[in-house]
């Protein structure tokens, strides 16, 4: 789908939870997928290796993995971001097995005071490697996007109306705010 300008095309990134919604999702023009599992309870969590295995293996989109190690909220304690940290560290292992893969993650912590948790974002994205990496809903929650300027790059994803359908690219938290707003 063109954008206004003609030259931009929409994204189409399906949240699925299950192989046979993977291969639904490609069948009809998806351009990546974003799995996980509990989708519909709490907004999803990280899924077993083994779907994430049998996806990369029967679908032949970019995939994006949630990590994300319960639902509620987005403060996680250190036990939680240990786990999290490992769940990554599988998902690296994944990724070097399918090297045509395009294989990335969505990560996301915040502190109770609705400000980015930067320690513990930076240690997931340490975990990460040269994944891709996409900033997840927990953005929206963020109580001043302006915050937390950083050097490295990650997608965006939230549900606010001035991003619906977006996944943008962007260097540093702090630019967020200014792409979402053009």
């Amino acid at each position: 789908m063109a954008s206004a300008a003609g030259d931009r095309r929409v994204l189409i990134e399906v949240c699925v939870d299950s192989l046979e919604s993977a291969i639904i999702a490609q069948e009809n023009g998806a351009d990546r997928l974003e799995v996980c599992t509990n989708l519909a309870v709490g907004g999803g969590t990280t899924p077993s290796i083994g779907l994430i295995s049998c996806i990369l293996e029967q679908v032949q989109l970019p995939v994006m993995v949630l990590i994300r190690c319960r639902t509620g909220d987005f403060f996680y304690g250190s036990d939680e971001l240990e786990v999290m940290t490992a769940d990554i560290g599988a998902i690296a292992q994944l990724s070097e097995m399918h090297k045509g893969h395009e294989v990335g993650v969505v990560i996301g912590a915040l502190c109770r005071d609705g400000t980015i948790d930067e320690p513990a974002v930076k240690a997931l994205m340490l975990a990460t490697g040269h994944m891709p990496v996409t900033f997840h809903r927990a953005f929206d929650m963020v109580q001043n996007p302006d915050e937390g300027e950083s050097s490295s790059s990650a997608r965006v994803g939230a549900h606010g109306s001035s991003c619906e359908t977006a996944l943008l690219k962007v260097s540093g938290i702090g630019g967020i705010r200014r792409i979402l707003t053009r």
